[in-house]
């Protein structure tokens, strides 16, 4: 496995269910209390995602220390990071559209003294396709 760090230096910007670890990524990001909980995730830390080059539909999350890691905040439901590039990167590489919420492995991987969790891109929890607008065309009828 060779894992490939994002972070803010390289990539450049343009829910939880029944008390699972999920991760709610729509082109932006958010982290379940759970997740955040186990994660010791505190508002203004930092987490670095990485994508095994070997198997490019594998993605993982990690807490670090670096200042180039993506800053998070807390919200009621979880915490919140954005990177609209790093986001649609990830979806793209499992050909979903719109958003979608990943359960998350219970077990870290260890890589550069940093756990890793995985997110098991490979069978979404949800999947919320983007919604078309009703037509806002109004037909009139000439008598």
């Amino acid at each position: 496995m060779r894992l490939f760090i994002y972070n803010k230096e390289n990539t450049i910007s343009t829910s939880t269910r029944g008390g699972e670890r999920t991760i709610r990524i729509n082109r932006t990001n958010g982290v379940s209390r759970i997740l955040a909980d186990v994660l010791k995730l505190k508002d203004n830390e930092r987490v670095v995602f990485a994508n095994d080059e070997d198997s490019p539909k594998d993605w993982y999350l990690g807490k670090t220390n670096d200042e180039n890691g993506f800053l998070v905040r807390n919200e009621k439901t979880g915490v919140r990071l954005i990177s609209k590039s790093l986001c649609a990167k990830i979806l793209d590489s499992v050909k979903i559209q719109s958003n979608a919420t990943f359960l998350v492995a219970n077990k870290p991987i260890n890589d550069n003294e940093i756990e890793y969790f995985k997110i098991i891109v490979s069978s979404p929890l949800k999947i919320n396709e983007k919604r078309k607008s009703p037509s806002k065309a109004i037909k009139y009828r000439i008598p």
